[in-house]
Parts: C-alpha cells; sequence; structure tokens
C-alpha cells in the first residue's frame, strides 16, 4: 500500500478542539472492489492519525452490508460520503476514487480523502497521569451516628449499586474521584479517565493495586499515559471523644484517620518511582473549615476529600514543585499555582536550586541541591496562582525558587495560629 500525502490542509474548531483536514492519496488492494477500498480508505486514516487497526475495524462492519455493485457507483456520492464520515466517526469527510482496476491477485483501489486530524492542544505538554481505581480493605472504624450518615451519604451517591456489606470499596470510588480531581485543577497534568470509560469496566481494573508492573503497562499502553497511580484504601476511622476545656466545661471532640498505600509508576521506564502509605489525621475543627463553619453531620464524606486533596498535594509536590514566578518589591512574591492546592496562611519553605547530584552507585540523577532560603506564607489564593509575603529569608528569595509546604508538628503552631485565653477557647465550641 501507497500513500501521497498533500499539505494542503483546512482548520477548524469543533467544540474548542482544533481539527486540521488533510487531503493523502493512497493505494489498497483486496480480493473485491469493496475490499481495495475499505483497504485504501483505512490507509488513509492510518497514515494520518495512526489508527488503522480501529478503522478498518469500524469499515469491515460498514462494508459488510454493501456489494461491488453498490460501491461501483458511490465515489463521490454525497449520500455515500455521509455514511463513510459515520462509519469513520467523521475521521474521513470524503473521498474520490483516482483509479480502480482488477489485477491478477485481486483489485487495485487508488483513492484521495479528506482525512480530519485532530491538533495537538496547549495542554499537550502537560504530563498525562492515569489513577486507577484504588483498591480496598475492610478496615472502616465509625461511630454509630458517623456511620449511619455515611450509609445513607453512599446510598444517595451509589442507588442499588451500593453494598452495604462492603462500604470501604464505595469509599475508594469517591477517593479515587476526589483525588483525579485534584490533580484536574493543578493544571499540571493531563488526567486520563480511567473510573466512568467504558474500557475500564471491561477490564476490572478495581484489583489494579496488586497487579504488576507489566500488566499496568499493558493496561495503559494505548492512551500514551506516562505516569500511572495505583493505590488502595487501607484504613478509614473515625470516633467522638469528651474533651474538658479549661474552663470545666466538656465538649465532643471528633478525630479521624485515613490511611492509603500507593505506588506511582512510570510508564517510560516500567519503575515504581514511589511506593509509599499516606496517613492523614483529620480533625473536627479541619472539617469543619472545609465546611466553611457549619457543622459536620457526615464526616466520612468530609474526610476523603481531604485526604484526597492532601494526597494530591503530595502527588503534584513530588512531580512539579510550586515556583515563585514573580517578585514585587522586597518582601511579596507570586506563585505558579492556585485553586485547591493552596489555602490562605499555608506556610512554604523556599529552596534555591544549587548543583545536579548523581548517585556515585549508579550514575542516575538525584535532581539538585535545594538551599533553604526562608519562608514565605500564603496571603491571596487565585484560580492559576496565589500571592504569599516573606516571613523569614535565610538568603535574598527571589523568581524560580522552589517551594515546599512546611509541615507542623503538634508541638508547634504556623505563624498565622494566634495564642488564645481560656474565654476565647470556650467561644469556639
Amino acid at each position: 500500500m501507497r500513500s501521497f500525502l498533500f499539505l494542503f490542509a483546512m482548520t477548524v474548531s469543533v467544540y474548542a478542539v482544533e481539527i486540521e483536514y488533510i487531503t493523502i492519496e493512497t493505494i489498497g488492494s483486496g480480493s473485491t472492489r469493496k475490499d481495495a477500498r475499505m483497504d485504501a480508505i483505512s490507509e488513509a486514516i492510518g497514515q494520518v492519525t495512526g489508527r488503522m487497526l480501529e478503522t478498518t475495524e469500524q469499515l469491515s462492519s460498514h462494508f459488510q452490508t454493501k456489494t461491488d455493485n453498490d460501491i461501483s457507483q458511490s465515489s463521490g456520492v454525497e449520500n455515500y460520503d455521509k455514511e463513510i464520515n459515520s462509519a469513520t466517526r467523521g475521521a474521513v469527510k470524503s473521498y474520490t476514487v483516482l483509479d480502480e482496476k482488477e489485477t491478477a491477485y485481486g483489485w487495485e483501489s487508488k483513492i484521495s480523502a479528506v482525512v480530519a486530524k485532530a491538533l495537538p492542544s496547549k495542554q499537550s505538554n502537560r504530563k498525562k497521569i492515569a489513577v486507577m481505581p484504588f483498591s480496598s480493605s475492610s478496615k472502616l472504624t465509625f461511630d454509630r451516628m458517623a456511620l449511619d450518615a455515611l450509609t445513607k451519604s453512599l446510598e444517595n451517591r451509589f442507588g442499588l449499586k451500593y453494598n452495604k456489606t462492603n462500604p470501604m470499596q464505595f469509599m475508594a470510588m469517591i477517593l479515587t474521584e476526589n483525588i483525579e480531581a485534584y490533580l484536574i485543577q493543578t493544571r499540571r497534568f493531563a488526567v486520563l479517565d480511567r473510573v466512568t470509560s467504558e474500557v475500564q469496566m471491561e477490564r476490572n481494573f478495581v484489583k489494579s493495586y496488586s497487579s504488576s508492573v507489566e500488566d499496568l503497562i499493558k493496561i495503559n499502553q494505548d492512551s500514551a499515559t506516562e505516569l500511572i497511580v495505583v493505590g488502595r484504601l487501607d484504613e478509614v476511622s473515625f470516633n467522638e471523644r469528651v474533651q474538658r476545656l479549661p474552663s470545666g466545661r466538656e465538649i465532643k471532640v471528633g478525630e479521624g484517620t485515613v490511611a492509603i498505600s500507593y505506588k506511582i509508576i512510570d510508564v517510560g521506564t516500567r519503575q515504581v518511582k514511589f511506593a509509599d502509605t499516606f496517613n492523614k489525621i483529620i480533625g473536627i475543627n479541619e472539617m469543619r473549615e472545609v465546611l466553611g463553619g457549619r457543622t459536620v453531620t457526615d464526616p466520612g464524606k468530609i474526610m476523603l476529600k481531604i485526604a484526597a486533596d492532601s494526597f494530591g498535594l503530595t502527588i503534584s509536590e513530588a512531580i512539579y514543585p510550586l515556583r515563585i514566578v514573580a517578585k514585587q518589591g522586597a518582601s511579596r512574591v507570586i506563585l505558579n499555582q492556585g485553586g485547591r492546592s493552596v489555602k490562605i496562611g499555608d506556610v512554604f519553605e523556599v529552596f534555591k536550586l544549587g548543583e545536579k547530584l548523581i548517585d556515585p552507585y549508579t550514575k542516575e540523577s538525584l535532581g539538585r541541591e535545594e538551599i533553604f532560603a526562608g519562608e514565605i506564607q500564603i496571603t491571596r489564593v487565585n484560580a492559576k496562582t496565589s500571592d504569599a509575603r516573606i516571613i523569614s529569608e535565610e538568603i535574598l528569595i527571589d523568581k524560580d525558587y522552589l517551594c515546599r509546604k512546611k509541615i507542623f508538628s503538634k508541638t508547634t503552631t504556623s505563624p498565622q495560629i494566634k495564642k488564645i485565653n481560656k474565654e476565647e477557647l470556650d467561644d469556639l465550641f
């Protein structure tokens, strides 16, 4: 089979996707006229889009009902062009038979086809990542009220599909969706759907955490995935306890835990880049903050969202650490991330990049030396960026420095938290 590609192209926009129409000449062969023409059309699409196998299957279904006599008069006929356009799902706008002849080996068709090709989007340079549906254990520890609220929430979310005997399985589904949502809003990744697609349903990705790296690579090899995230929801717990305030007043204080095991696999190198456990302790006040100060009636649902955001931040910072993109005066900086990734009051440690580091044994790159420069605190959050003030400076903080979120221990407090007296503490509850 031969093809002749013409550079004549027409570009249109369909639902914000740029489509370029390319005219190409190809020659197909087959035992019958329709086989030869189908072969030529498939070759044309394959040359432009690379989807030859899928196209051949679609055209086979279409041509199955056609006879050689049907198609002998079809070239250039408007209705037939529409049929081909439909059969190829819009890949072929039209085609014309330039030459068709019977040979000693069957038939040969030379056609000129107008084939659609999607142009690279502005987001095509984003790293392609697939979050496989998380599996789950059965370790769920909730008090009665929290469990009742969780059950009602899952029933409303999944309807008849919900199985009360295994709530963790459905919580793992929600966790996966929340992680995907977080990664999408970072604007750093092209997140490939592995939750709702029909292909996923057929291949039963639910057990992906225990799958081998080779199997996971095979599952994702048709989507140009660069990174695969697989995980297991190991534990979700929530319990309330009575706490006595300094004033003598007793209140109920809730605290929960979400534990996750995860791996991040580099498809290109087939290496497990990260493999770790993630444990997030979530207090009732953190849940209230997410709800804008409202009462927490369904802690399980809120905990999954908070855990997904924290886990997503862990992934995002490991691959794309926040950077300073501009400096305003001596004490203000702008970061290249906003949205759900940062919150007003968050404190970040700032690092200047130093020399490249090489492992002495494997000779692989270990990244670059990070020289501590100081700390900044978020003062404003936008959709794509955030503003921060410099709160400490060891060396001059400047543009392009890395920022990593500071983790405070229970014995330290972040700068935005002030000490409060006994009366003010009571007022919080």
